[in-house]
């Protein structure tokens, strides 16, 4: 048996040499054509799905950065627009008035006095407030720490924060009592109110030499989620 095996591989090559002798020269290119077409359209393709791929990923980059670029040029108009604003209303002789006025005001209040009803009802706007910025964000206020403290932040706080009822709505109040904040108040909070308005500003404030915010067209809608109060109350920013 094992004798065998050297005669029967020659036996094995006349048998294919002889398939292949079968097999004319045409048949044999245009297999070897048909071959060369494959592997040619596999490279090709290949080749076509990499470049393909390369400038897509270069098309996307490209989109992308002029987006970003777009995006920075529309908010640095908008900060060179407010900038300029305000450099205009502050300058303004109806500003300057309206803080001395606003000031003044402030300041007679400096003895003003509340009922207990009125501190309670600024005490609960506080802790309302405390509440639900908890629930919003997960940060813990402590309300008392919130509360105003000279007479004059309470007095404030107590006729224009507290009373009110919706954020919304109050862009809409103009002073109610009889003190001389209220004169001023009269006399320029449409102006202000009508730059929010028309501007679509979250709030135009005004501030004297000492930090105290001393009127707020908005005090319901405070940046950072500030209480209503704290714009029109005077109370002094952190």
């Amino acid at each position: 048996m094992p004798e065998a095996e050297p005669a029967a591989r020659p036996a094995r090559g006349r048998l294919r040499r002889g398939l292949l002798s079968r097999v004319s020269i045409k048949s044999k290119l245009i297999v070897m054509l048909l071959v060369s077409s494959i592997v040619s359209a596999a490279v090709v393709g290949l080749i076509g799905y990499e470049s393909g791929r390369t400038s897509l990923r270069a098309s996307v980059f490209d989109r992308l950065t002029q987006v970003r670029d777009s995006q920075s040029r529309q908010l640095q108009d908008k900060i060179n627009d407010l900038r300029n604003s305000l450099i205009i209303y502050t300058r303004g002789s109806t500003t300057i008035d309206a803080l001395g006025a606003f000031t003044a005001g402030f300041d007679q209040l400096a003895t003003a006095t509340i009922n207990p009803a009125q501190q309670q009802q600024v005490s609960d706007h506080y802790n309302q407030f405390a509440k639900n910025t908890e629930q919003k964000t997960g940060k813990r206020l402590d309300p008392h720490a919130l509360l105003p403290d000279s007479d004059a932040q309470k007095y404030l706080q107590a006729y224009y924060s507290a009373p009110v009822g919706s954020a919304n709505n109050a862009i809409d109040l103009d002073a109610r009592d009889g003190s001389a904040w209220t004169a001023a108040n009269a006399r320029y909070n449409d102006f202000f109110r009508e730059i929010v308005n028309r501007f679509g500003f979250i709030d135009a404030l005004l501030l004297d030499g000492r930090g105290n915010v001393v009127y707020s067209a908005d005090e319901g809608r405070r940046p950072g989620h500030q209480p209503p109060d704290r714009a029109v109350s005077g109370e002094q920013p952190a």
